[in-house]
């Protein structure tokens, strides 16, 4: 056993050193005595473009590297956003609120009830306090403080009756399109 591996690695090692070569045999180069100074600038010329690297390729190459980070950046991007939107409902107890009364009522219409009426509310009384802050700066109607608090007062009852409304649209909607649905027959 002992000489087969001996005669294995010699083996081995014959191949290696009878096939390997010291000189690149696909691109040797004629060395020649030559003055010609024409002949030797083609000679150089010919040597220059062996070390040509494909241009276009490279652009090509950056084009999609840079289309790579975009969408790396955009995930991350949107990422944030949808983290820092989950963020903002949990601390302003919005989830929570609508999941107990969700369980309390034993209702799933309830909880998204209170979902969207929390989340109407919320909304538009920020938008409303700013938006009155930003047309009072414009027009100048009452002192700032003031503003800000009307425009949040109003955007809550406004949010609130938004959210009411449009949730009682949005729910005769989805019962009306629910039973034209299971008018239509379905054919085989």
């Amino acid at each position: 056993m002992k000489n087969n591996i001996i005669l294995l690695v010699l083996f081995l090692a014959s191949i290696t050193i009878a096939t390997a070569q010291t000189t690149d045999s696909l691109r040797q180069v004629q060395h020649t005595q030559q003055t010609d100074s024409l002949s030797i600038a083609q000679s150089n010329l010919e040597q220059e473009n062996y070390d040509d690297v494909a241009p276009f390729l490279f652009i090509i190459g950056m084009i999609f590297f840079v289309i790579m980070c975009i969408g790396i950046g955009s995930g991350i991007v949107i990422t944030a956003a949808i983290s820092f939107i989950i963020f903002a409902m949990t601390s302003f107890g919005i989830l929570s609120t609508s999941l107990i009364v969700g369980f309390y009522k034993k209702s799933i219409t309830k909880g998204i009830k209170t979902f969207y009426v929390l989340c109407s509310t919320i909304g538009i009384t920020i938008c409303g306090g700013i938006g009155l802050f930003i047309v009072n700066r414009f027009y100048h109607w009452m002192e700032s403080p003031i503003a800000f608090m009307w425009g949040t007062v109003f955007g809550f009852v406004a949010g609130f009756l938004n959210g009411l409304i449009t949730f009682y649209i949005l729910q005769r909607l989805v019962a009306y399109f629910k039973t034209k649905i299971n008018a239509v027959p379905i054919s085989k």
